[in-house]
């Protein structure tokens, strides 16, 4: 398998097969998100939210697709992959909504230490 690794902007270049995708930072050396799809330049396409990405990089495979991803999730723990039971999921929040939810998060935490 190839690793394709192109600039954001360009993500309309990317091929209509299946493969994992990776949203990396400027210097490729951060994993942001990983994906899997069987139609890569669609579901690139559909991602908006990721500002701090400015290259993407794909791995074409047509077998053993979400396996593959959830164990590239589970090795590079990437920062907008979050884990809800079995599956993962997209982490897309701004950064006030996301320190409000964290806020509430901490208080439900702290409140139930607090009763036990």
């Amino acid at each position: 398998m190839e690793i394709n690794i192109i600039p954001f902007d360009y993500r309309t270049k990317i091929p209509t097969v299946s493969g994992v995708y990776f949203f990396l930072t400027k210097d490729n050396k951060t994993i942001l998100y990983i994906g899997s799809t069987n139609n890569l330049r669609w579901r690139v396409n559909t991602h908006t939210q990721f500002r701090e990405t400015t290259n993407l990089a794909w791995l074409e495979c047509k077998e053993n697709i979400r396996k593959l991803e959830r164990d590239l999730i589970r090795s590079y723990k990437p920062k907008y992959n979050i884990r809800n039971g079995n599956q993962f999921l997209l982490y897309s929040l701004g950064r006030k909504r996301e320190k409000e939810l964290l806020a509430r998060f901490n208080k439900k935490v702290l409140d139930k230490q607090n009763n036990l």
